[in-house]
């Protein structure tokens, strides 16, 4: 499998994973915690502002409102998950040794490498779907289980 390849199965996790998550919060609708959906949505405006960085912008604002409710988590992550599945089709046209110039929200100059902003994409959001999962049980739900490994046992 080349690092295209992985990178291209990685995202495919991390919008199962994202997938899984949302479906715990949605099942405990209305008593789905405040603090779950938070998390949720800054993994979903985190996506958004590195996609736009990949695209040469550098966003200051969020593109989302409040994640106040799973209708609004689930409305975010569907445009995301569109935008991410976009990209990753043309994913094996990509330098991932390119390295791209953006500014944080704070307005301070950066520069990594696409695979080094695709990794991290993807990490940051495993990172934060344990604390959705714990959230999530802390309020009495049963948390989607997101590891790896039940995704390659799932899709092969």
């Amino acid at each position: 499998m080349t690092m295209h390849q992985q990178l291209g199965r990685m995202i495919d996790y991390h919008l199962w994973a994202q997938e899984r998550a949302l479906g715990s919060m949605e099942t405990m609708a209305e008593a789905a915690p405040t603090d779950a959906m938070t998390l949720f949505g800054h993994i979903v405006q985190a996506d958004w502002v590195w996609h736009r960085r990949l695209a040469g912008e550098s966003p200051s604002v969020a593109l989302f409102d409040e994640f106040t409710d799973v209708s609004a988590c689930r409305a975010a992550f569907e445009e995301s998950a569109s935008i991410w599945r976009s990209y990753q089709t043309n994913l094996h046209q990509v330098n991932l040794g390119e390295r791209v110039q953006y500014r944080n929200v704070k307005g301070d100059a950066f520069g990594n490498s696409i695979l080094d902003i695709l990794t991290h994409v993807l990490n940051h959001g495993t990172y934060h779907r344990g604390q959705i999962a714990r959230s999530v049980r802390q309020a009495g739900g049963t948390p989607a289980v997101t590891d790896y490994i039940s995704f390659a046992r799932e899709r092969g």
